[in-house]
């Protein structure tokens, strides 16, 4: 399955490291996906706040989209 993967990043610099996680987590959801019509992955990943310093401050939302 050819999956098309769009990853738009929010409030935080899209490097290497996390492109190179997105693409793990892609294959992995690639496998589970198997014998269904899926097209594309998309992926937004991105810091949910500017004035906290830790706790979950961050996050990750992937949704599968199918065509029509």
């Amino acid at each position: 399955m050819a999956l098309k993967v769009n990853i738009k990043s929010t409030k935080v610099r899209l490097d290497s490291l996390i492109r190179s996680a997105v693409g793990e987590a892609g294959e992995q959801i690639e496998k589970y996906a198997s014998g269904h019509t899926v097209d594309l992955l998309s992926v937004e990943i991105g810091r949910a706040t500017e004035h906290h310093q830790k706790g979950q401050i961050f996050f990750a939302e992937f949704q599968l989209m199918h065509p029509r």
